[in-house]
């Protein structure tokens, strides 16, 4: 993520964080991310081309009451050492290992950390993060709806006193 104050914007701090960035990420594989409006024409201006729109939903902690819903049959809290499967079942769906933020998201936040597993096999996962402005919510993987709900479920409770965002493809 890269964050410039408001007053030093537009002067070249972004474009070289992102440049520095690029050049580190190459040597490890495919670069790739995902943008808010607010930084996708830096990116553009570094080569990066939208494959899909993103739509911000906010929840607000002072006027949207969050219904305490139950998450969905066989949601369950994610446990550390099964990041490994996790990362397994993210890297084709996004299109590049990123094992090592899913890991760090864990670190920070364990309770924001669900899965969905059948028979043994993980079948869809959620985490999410604090941010300095809102609690985030995903990445979601899913590839059923009632389970990328049974997720959300989960993740947004212990979110409920907190305003939450989540990006929507």
């Amino acid at each position: 993520m890269v964050l410039v104050d408001p007053d030093a914007r537009r002067k070249g701090v972004g474009k070289s964080l992102m440049n520095k960035s690029i050049e580190l990420a190459l040597s490890k594989g495919p670069v790739r991310l995902d943008a808010t409006p607010e930084g996708f024409e830096l990116y553009r201006t570094l080569g990066f081309q939208s494959e899909y729109e993103l739509v911000r939903y906010i929840k607000s902690s002072e006027v949207t009451p969050v219904k305490q819903n139950r998450p969905a049959s066989g949601v369950a809290g994610l446990e550390h050492d099964e990041l490994g499967s996790i990362a397994q079942l993210d890297t084709p769906i996004f299109g590049a290992d990123r094992s090592r933020i899913l890991q760090d998201m864990y670190k920070r936040n364990p309770e924001y950390a669900f899965s969905r597993k059948k028979n043994g096999v993980f079948k869809a996962y959620c985490m999410g993060r604090s941010g300095s402005q809102f609690e985030h919510i995903g990445p979601i993987i899913a590839d059923r709806t009632s389970d990328a709900e049974g997720l959300l479920a989960a993740v947004i409770n212990p979110m409920a006193a907190k305003d939450a965002v989540i990006d929507v493809p």
